[in-house]
């Protein structure tokens, strides 16, 4: 058997591919700057939900990543007000939260996807 490659989409952070297209997905406060997703932006979860509909079936293979095993550290989140003015007003413990509610709702479209294709 060959080599094994899982697919990926680099997703909240490291996602400069995506916001090199779409500036405007991206965290507009400076300590989230430079290639973070801004998971407070509805646009944003949606357009990143669309990606992975589109590109998920392309891959014939039992896993697609979504990388999202890294994003800012919890002290530069909270230098960023949207950020955490949204957790509050959804009801986040954490402005870390609000990533892991970003990147639960991004595997549930991985999932969906995976699930139809069985």
């Amino acid at each position: 058997m060959g080599e094994l490659h899982i697919p990926e989409i680099e997703m909240p952070s490291h996602a400069s591919a995506i916001l090199k297209g779409r500036p405007d997905l991206a965290f507009p406060c400076p300590a989230l700057a430079g290639g973070t997703l801004d998971v407070t932006n509805p646009e944003a979860r949606k357009f990143t939900a669309g990606l992975i509909e589109e590109f998920a079936p392309l891959f014939s293979g039992p896993e697609f990543h979504i990388a999202t095993d890294e994003y800012a550290r919890q002290a530069e989140q909270e230098k960023c007000p949207e950020l955490v003015k949204y957790a509050k007003e959804h009801g986040f413990g954490s402005t870390a939260d609000v990533f892991v509610d970003y990147i639960n709702e991004m595997n549930k479209v991985v999932r969906a996807l995976r699930a139809s294709a069985r």
